[in-house]
């Protein structure tokens, strides 16, 4: 189900926004870039202020112009009829994360070094502003709107085709080794059972298949365990520079 779906209240260019910036988080984040995750954390909380902004006025600053913050804050603490987390929590974790962007030597010159500390905090914040907006708009449980953001931050590679609960790549001439690449990659942070990665492969040599992973599991590129298969920071890494995804006829 797409973000848009889920959040069917709000203006679907909004929730695009929302998607976008809330996805480079996770990619930035899980390749080591601390500095860029913060810088997106600041952008996605800036689309978060947007979203509270409609919900609280039915109107949204323009993307592009400067957000009004402190009255949008102020006027959201004072309207009673809204939620308690659209009201007071979700505001103040998102001007905290747009504050870990000004203030600690992301966007600017500060004091307090960048490190996966404060990225892993921008991350875990941003998960929870949005499980809430997921689980208050769309009416889930907490469990079920966690599922939903999983799905959210899945990978999606326009070489693979998901046809019912198989994925298939759509170049027939790619290597064994890459096709698994690619499909734990379109799963990531989802682990993937190695039955059924054999089963999407389509190879008939289970022993082969099986030295493969080992393989790509000695050079760090997958964790593979319990067959059980998980992409590393590695992994992700040498899939986005050096598997194209574009599908061409």
């Amino acid at each position: 189900m797409s973000l848009a779906t889920l959040l069917s209240s709000l203006p679907e260019p909004l929730c695009r926004e929302l998607e976008v910036e809330f996805n480079k988080i996770h990619r930035q984040y899980f390749l080591g870039h601390w500095d860029n995750s913060q810088l997106n954390g600041g952008r996605f909380g800036e689309i978060v202020l947007r979203v509270l902004e409609y919900k609280n006025t039915g109107n949204i600053t323009p993307i592009g112009r400067q957000l009004a913050r402190e009255r949008i804050l102020l006027a959201l603490s004072q309207n009673t009829a809204l939620s308690t987390e659209l009201r007071l929590t979700i505001p103040r974790l998102t001007a905290l994360l747009i504050d870990f962007r000004n203030t600690r030597n992301v966007a600017h010159v500060g004091t307090i070094a960048v490190n996966a500390m404060d990225a892993s905090f921008v991350v875990h914040a941003a998960n929870w502003i949005m499980a809430e907006l997921v689980r208050t708009e769309a009416r889930l449980s907490p469990a079920d709107a966690e599922r939903e953001i999983l799905k959210i931050i899945e990978r999606k590679v326009p070489l693979v085709e998901e046809i019912g609960d198989r994925l298939r790549v759509l170049d027939p001439k790619m290597s064994i080794k890459n096709r698994v690449l690619v499909f734990i990659y379109q799963k990531y942070p989802t682990p993937v059972s190695e039955v059924d990665l054999w089963r999407w492969i389509e190879d008939k040599n289970r022993s082969r298949f099986h030295r493969y992973l080992s393989e790509l599991h000695k050079d760090c590129l997958i964790d593979f365990h319990d067959d059980v298969v998980t992409l590393t920071k590695r992994g992700l890494g040498f899939v986005e520079k050096n598997i194209p995804f574009q599908l061409i006829i």
